[in-house]
């Protein structure tokens, strides 16, 4: 167990530096940090500057080392899940990098380095909200492929040598070495864009092909399900009183179903966010605000748990239980996938249960009601969906399923044809 701890350095001055000082395993490391205080504003109890009007920026400072420390502590536990022995230059480098301590890098590692280090304290642009864990999660997923590659590459990799020969030998690598579909292909070359794009905007990156279109990768359209009204009340009924994370698996899921909110949104409903019939919040990824009537599947679900949601579990834990509890339940229709990989395109069935996740709720929310006829821009509302575009990528009917949806209107308009005397 780590222990991250705050000092005055023991100098002559009035102002004195406060360094960060580490003991793990018997190692004793320090980093110093940029910000100096008075001895007699320093509360050794708390180890932070204390609340005197004397520090103006007592706020600034504490706030700077509540990260910091968080910040330690998180590179102190990646490091020992890595296997990669915590010195002081490992630790100091990565301090550096979220510190800013090193300025923007100009090589292509150390810059993916600092934006990863420096997620947790930025915004997103778009959304003026912090990076997610996923996205961070998506940007380290990167850096490892790249770095894969270059282990085999016959150059460094860095800005200067990313044109079209290295975009080609890249994606004929992970095409034909790492045999990766064609979807995640196209994800990762879309994050080293990214990559790009933030180093040519810091001015760390002069070479502009990425721009091109060659620069891109061809998508397909992937194979998502959907469950039907039918198969959340099949859920439903499954008994699952016998095991309480299964129980509580499903409750959460079917929250989602009925709400159509995301997994971050339908974990956190309390009871304040219930008005009357319906629910009301604002969704974390975007800000707005949405208002969902209850559904009486939903409403039974809330008072188990006296009117709030299910006590929430990690996403990555509910999509592996949520399959078990669908495969339970008997959701074990076969599926046929096609999908792109290593070049190939292969066919395989599997059953319905081992597709599902936590994102079939939003899906299937959106998708039942479509199917019985609500209106699209009704069921952005609830969504949160900003464009059509976005919202129709949520629609998983099958085509008879379409066919099935004009048929029904056929009588109603003017294609039906009356029967005369």
């Amino acid at each position: 167990m780590a222990n991250v701890n705050f000092y005055l350095k023991s100098t002559e001055g009035s102002k004195r530096i406060i360094f960060l000082r580490v003991v793990s395993n018997g190692k004793h490391i320090k980093y110093y940090t940029q910000f100096r205080v008075q001895p007699a504003h320093w509360n050794n109890a708390k180890q932070r500057v204390k609340s005197v009007i004397a520090v103006k920026d007592k706020d600034v400072i504490n706030g700077a080392l509540d990260k910091l420390q968080e910040k330690t502590l998180e590179i102190i536990n990646q490091a020992a899940a890595d296997g990669v022995p915590l010195t002081s230059e490992y630790l100091k480098t990565r301090l550096d990098l979220f510190t800013n301590k090193v300025g923007t890098p100009n090589n292509l590692f150390d810059f993916i380095a600092q934006v990863i280090e420096t997620s947790t304290s930025r915004t997103d642009a778009k959304t003026g909200r912090t990076i997610s864990v996923e996205t961070i999660r998506k940007y380290k997923y990167v850096r490892d492929v790249l770095l894969d590659f270059q282990k085999v590459y016959r150059k460094k990799i860095d800005f200067d040598i990313i044109n079209y020969t290295f975009f080609t030998d890249f994606v004929k690598w992970m095409t034909k070495t790492k045999q990766y579909s064609t979807n995640n292909i196209d994800k990762i070359v879309e994050c080293l864009r990214t990559f790009l794009n933030a180093a040519t905007a810091k001015g760390v990156n002069n070479r502009m092909d990425y721009k091109q279109d060659f620069f891109r990768v061809p998508t397909e359209k992937s194979e998502a399900v959907y469950l039907s009204d039918s198969e959340l009340m099949q859920i439903y009924k499954t008994d699952f009183s016998g095991s309480e994370r299964l129980d509580r698996a499903r409750d959460l899921f079917l929250v989602g179903a009925c709400t159509g909110l995301r997994f971050s949104d339908f974990t956190s409903i309390k009871a304040e966010h219930i008005k009357e019939n319906k629910i009301e919040l604002h969704q974390y990824k975007t800000g707005d605000k949405v208002i969902i009537p209850i559904a009486p599947m939903l409403r039974a679900i809330l008072n188990k748990y006296n009117g709030s949601a299910p006590p929430a579990i990690s996403n990555q834990r509910l999509n592996m239980y949520i399959k078990e509890v669908c495969q339970l339940a008997g959701i074990t229709e076969p599926i046929e996938r096609q999908m792109t990989k290593g070049g190939m395109r292969y066919k395989t069935v599997v059953e319905k249960w081992e597709l599902i996740s936590t994102h079939t709720a939003r899906r299937s929310f959106a998708s039942n009601l479509y199917r019985n006829g609500a209106p699209s821009r009704s069921i952005m509302k609830l969504t949160g969906h900003r464009t059509e575009k976005a919202f129709l990528s949520y629609i998983c009917l099958s085509d008879d399923e379409h066919a099935d949806i004009i048929a029904s209107y056929f009588g109603k308009n003017l294609l039906s044809v009356q029967k005369t005397v």
